[in-house]
């Protein structure tokens, strides 16, 4: 790769660890650069191998956010209308937080829609506001786990990548 290239993948690499906090996969953005990089060069800056690595991370990346999004939930002494508020909650906050200001909102969107519907859920469930208000502390502490995960896939495939763009 020459060094436009490389400044390029490496720009769109930050641009993913800038992006993931507002609900944008940032690996997502990394693993398409990546391919693009790699059809363009005839697949020598990363080998295949590298490739599949980047695609677990990524499949693994977004499974982990959304598993502990929902288990979190469960584990904090949540129902099931407890997850199913806090997974609701966090589709409906980040898109009324698009709605409202876009990228920033989205981002507080998603952990304030997640905790007030998990707390609505459960509540309307269990009539216990004690418990729903757990509930509710459980979607937000899901989701910032899950979002601390992504960004752990996010770096570890930047750190893979510094060893292969050449």
């Amino acid at each position: 790769m020459n060094l436009i290239s490389i400044i390029i993948y490496y720009l769109l690499a930050f641009i993913a660890l800038v992006v993931t906090p507002f609900a944008i996969p940032g690996t997502y953005v990394i693993l398409g650069a990546t391919l693009v990089f790699s059809f363009i060069y005839g697949f020598d800056p990363f080998p295949w191998y590298i490739l599949v690595i980047f695609v677990v991370l990524t499949a693994l990346g977004e499974l982990i956010e959304f598993v502990l999004g929902i288990y979190t939930v469960k584990r904090y002494g949540g129902s099931k209308w407890g997850m199913i508020g806090a997974f609701i909650g966090g589709i409906v906050g980040a898109m009324a937080g698009s709605a409202i200001v876009p990228l920033l909102g989205t981002a507080i969107g998603m952990f304030v829609g997640a905790f007030v519907l998990a707390i609505i859920g459960e509540y309307l469930y269990t009539k216990k506001q004690y418990q729903s208000f757990k509930a509710g502390w459980g979607a937000f502490v899901g989701r910032v786990a899950g979002l601390s995960f992504k960004y752990a896939c996010i770096f570890a495939m930047i750190t893979i990548s510094v060893f292969y763009v050449r």
